[in-house]
């Protein structure tokens, strides 16, 4: 009996350390990493073109205004051509605005440097608590056009870009056709919406909004996942003349915890046909 009593004691004890080191790589650790996943596909480009993409930075309560920096940086060590933003640039402003300085942000977002231009679109937290206010002047005040249901050539390189509105709470465009003359790029921030719209001459759809789950857990992801993000949930998918990314994003909402869905930058190298 003594050795079954010290051995429940030995599992016992392991299973809570196991326990405790989870939840710290959960909520301290994972959060705070920031890594950069690299892509490379041929396209109709007149030039090699890279892109830089991140997304769902989420600032707020759960995800610091003070991480802008490290953002920034991770950003501008990627020597990108063009930078794109994917939308949920906030959390809940109304929550959390009183720690947010939006002159600061825009300074600090206007250091990003990419020399064939910034581009935003919206996401549903740009959108709910008071942040459609202010999102579009502060992305704006850093360099960035935001596109809502427009289209941006980037003539240097051959890219058109159409950049969709919201789709959980706004009006996104979805019988937008594009042209096929060089390289079609969608900036959608809800990633399944696009399955509503004519990809034929789409070479590359660039999402966010799933943030992977957020927390990868058997069952419990699923269920979890928000609207229009629950098909095409991370990583890359393939499309009929290129890719689909739906990127993990880099901060977190609801809950502040991350588990295996570390936060990401990604970084999209388009190099011309030979």
């Amino acid at each position: 009996m003594g050795k079954i009593l010290k051995g429940m004691m030995i599992f016992l004890i392991a299973v809570i350390l196991i326990g405790a080191g989870l939840f710290v790589w959960a909520r301290y650790l994972e959060p705070s990493l920031l890594i950069v996943r690299e892509e490379s596909m041929t396209a109709p480009v007149s030039q090699s073109t890279r892109i830089v993409f991140f997304s769902d930075t989420h600032f707020g309560k759960w995800y610091s205004p003070g991480n802008i920096d490290r953002v920034v940086e991770k950003i501008n060590e990627q020597n990108p051509d063009v930078v794109i933003f994917g939308g949920d640039f906030f959390d809940i402003y109304a929550r959390d605005k009183e720690e947010i300085d939006l002159e600061e942000f825009s300074q600090k977002l206007g250091l990003i440097e990419a020399p064939l231009g910034k581009y935003a679109v919206w996401g549903n937290h740009d959108y709910g608590a008071g942040a459609s206010r202010i999102y579009q002047e502060m992305m704006e005040g850093g360099g960035f056009c935001v596109l809502k249901n427009e289209v941006q050539t980037i003539e240097e390189c051959g890219i058109t870009l159409y950049g969709l509105d919201d789709a959980v709470l706004s009006s996104p465009d979805t019988d937008a056709v594009f042209a096929g003359d060089g390289t079609d790029i969608l900036i959608c921030h809800e990633p399944d919406i696009a399955d509503q719209m004519d990809l034929h001459n789409v070479e590359l759809v660039l999402s966010g909004h799933s943030h992977g789950g957020q927390v990868s857990l058997p069952y419990l992801t699923e269920r979890a996942l928000p609207p229009w993000g629950r098909k095409y949930i991370k990583g890359s998918y393939p499309l009929e003349n290129g890719m689909r990314y739906v990127s993990s994003g880099i901060g977190m909402t609801k809950l502040p915890f991350r588990f295996g869905n570390i936060p990401e930058i990604i970084v999209i190298n388009l190099h011309p046909f030979i």
